[in-house]
């Protein structure tokens, strides 16, 4: 993708907000995304998204590094 081509977001100061405006402006965008990696997961181990990413979060403890260094993605 071209530098020129990226979308341009009109975002308010407030941190919520700013979330929020750009999640919406690019909700569509995002969903795609969701669907292409989750179909790559499923190209990738054989079995959907559903089914793999429980069982990599119980054996990895991807959970405890997410609490320590980005709780906020909880």
């Amino acid at each position: 993708m071209r530098t020129e081509d990226l979308p341009v977001i009109d975002c308010p100061k407030a941190p919520l907000a700013r979330g929020r405006a750009h999640g919406e402006a690019l909700r569509g965008t995002i969903a795609g995304k969701v669907e292409r990696w989750q179909a790559a997961i499923g190209k990738a181990y054989g079995r959907s998204a559903a089914a793999f990413l429980p069982v990599f979060l119980s054996v990895t403890d991807f959970r405890t590094a997410i609490a320590a260094h980005v709780p906020d993605l909880l």
